[in-house]
């Protein structure tokens, strides 16, 4: 960020919160494909909101208001998932994607006043991060990391921590000692200001260019375990699974996720299914673990099954012929 373009967003902040924070939300979502073809994954809706929206209502719950998200593919639909919802928050436009570490140089002046949290705005979780600011300025650390316990979380890279809390590696190609116990990162961290300037120039990456440097030196970076929920949805599959996991833990038993916005035929049967806005699914149309994106129509008698279902791009009509489907539908007769 430029110095310009800094203190413009300095004055415009109300500085009430001494804490501050940078939510990553400029990533490509490849992984996600297709439904990020649409919209930058956190802007994807999860539940009634989009998933950049849990963070920021995390960070508002201990009273951090004052809010950078970097942004990079899709960059409207981001802004649009924030709306008005969150009127401090600002935005850090980044013409070449800079990862998380380059992500952290670019704003380093508004971040380096006091700890400050970096936060994934493409997560789920439930946690307090108050509890978690205590932990880090008590510690002394100049980084902490937030996990969640490997056995409830498989399928991610372990980050091994000490019993004394302390991070001492990563991923597979880590050696763990004795004692040394797997935990899964969340995507929150809560930093010292002094890290800023040890963060090199451009493109880096937190753990790679920051955090295992760090250890090596001697310099402490903690983890903090969080036994609260938390998850992410990092493919269509398990963005399913997890809209429906998250849905039973509120208690609700509902077969279908749907925007108010769509129109479902009454004689439509459609099972664990999720449904963006502005679709509309006609009669006899069977669905059975579908994502639809927004803007389509799904015709009378139509069926599908584990699929995915995405406007085609310059499609000149919303009907059957202009659908995108991951894995085959039929239409009732065919």
């Amino acid at each position: 960020m430029d110095r310009i373009h800094y203190e413009e967003l300095r004055r415009s902040l109300p500085g009430e919160t001494a804490v501050r924070a940078l939510v990553l939300a400029a990533g490509f979502g490849t992984r996600l494909v297709p439904l990020t073809l649409f919209r930058a994954k956190p802007a994807i809706p999860f539940l009634e909101r989009p998933l950049i929206q849990y963070s920021l209502e995390m960070l508002r719950r201990a009273g951090i208001v004052d809010v950078v998200v970097n942004l990079h593919h899709l960059p409207e639909t981001v802004r649009q998932a924030v709306g008005n919802a969150f009127p401090g928050v600002r935005y850090s436009f980044e013409p070449e994607i800079l990862g998380t570490g380059g992500a952290m140089v670019k704003v380093r002046e508004f971040l380096r006043d006091d700890h400050f949290v970096l936060c994934n705005g493409k997560i789920y979780f439930e946690e307090n991060l108050a509890a978690v600011l205590s932990f880090h300025r008590e510690s002394g650390a100049l980084a902490t990391l937030v996990l969640v316990p490997s056995d409830q979380n498989p399928g991610f890279n372990p980050v091994f921590v000490s019993p004394d809390r302390e991070v001492r590696g990563f991923g597979p190609g880590y050696l763990p000692r004795a004692g040394d116990a797997p935990y899964v990162f969340t995507g929150v961290h809560v930093l010292s200001p002094e890290v800023l300037d040890r963060i090199p120039d451009g493109p880096s990456d937190s753990v790679r260019d920051l955090y295992i440097p760090l250890i090596r030196e001697g310099k402490r970076v903690n983890g903090f375990v969080s036994q609260a929920y938390w998850c992410e949805a990092s493919t269509p599959s398990r963005y399913l699974e997890k809209s429906f996991e998250v849905l039973r833990r509120r208690g609700r038993a509902d077969n279908v996720i749907a925007s108010q916005s769509s129109k479902l035929h009454p004689t439509a049967v459609v099972r664990e299914s999720i449904i963006w806005d502005q679709v509309t699914i006609g009669e006899r149309a069977n669905l059975n673990r579908v994502i639809a994106v927004g803007n389509i129509t799904v015709p009378a008698g139509a069926q599908f099954g584990d699929a995915v279902m995405t406007p085609l791009p310059d499609a000149p009509s919303r009907d059957f012929g202009g659908v995108l489907q991951s894995k085959g539908g039929r239409l009732h007769g065919d």
